[in-house]
């Protein structure tokens, strides 16, 4: 089995860091490309009788800041040895983004954080990462908060 590319799904969380790190280290063994992708949930909220709508401007910060941050990573990907990072977003629910990304680019690995979420609040919040895992057709390698990377 060969992974000549990678894709590692980010939301800029802790767990997503700890997959990131793994991804990079992977990457950089295999000398696989690694793009970072980040899918964008549009905000909004609504009540009885009102909707808070979100703002072209508003947006267009969210993004921005999306931008500053994947090129950020980026750069610490390229410090951490990977030849080469491409960038990726898509508008949309994480876990249908991430699984419809991986499948239409051909990637051979996806790697993602997972929050570790158990019992209610799993049930209430959902696992993004379990989404993935029963709808992807792309291997996915998850990795708990917990995971730091360093051996014995």
């Amino acid at each position: 089995m060969t992974w000549a590319t990678i894709c590692c799904a980010v939301d800029f969380s802790e767990p997503s860091k700890a997959a990131f790190r793994v991804a990079c280290e992977l990457s950089a063994r295999l000398g696989a490309k690694l793009t970072l992708f980040h899918a964008d949930m549009v905000p909004g909220s609504s009540y009885p009788e009102t909707v808070i709508a979100i703002t072209p401007e508003m947006l267009a910060d969210l993004s921005s800041q999306a931008d500053r941050s994947l090129t950020d990573w980026k750069d610490q990907a390229v410090a951490l040895g990977v030849k080469e990072v491409a960038l990726a977003r898509s508008p949309g629910m994480p876990a249908g983004e991430i699984a419809r990304f991986a499948e239409d680019g051909h990637f051979d690995l996806v790697v993602l954080g997972t929050h570790g979420r158990t019992g209610l609040r799993r049930v209430l919040l959902g696992s993004v990462a379990e989404e993935v895992v029963r709808r992807c057709a792309v291997p996915v390698l998850t990795v708990p908060p917990s995971w730091r990377g360093e051996s014995d």
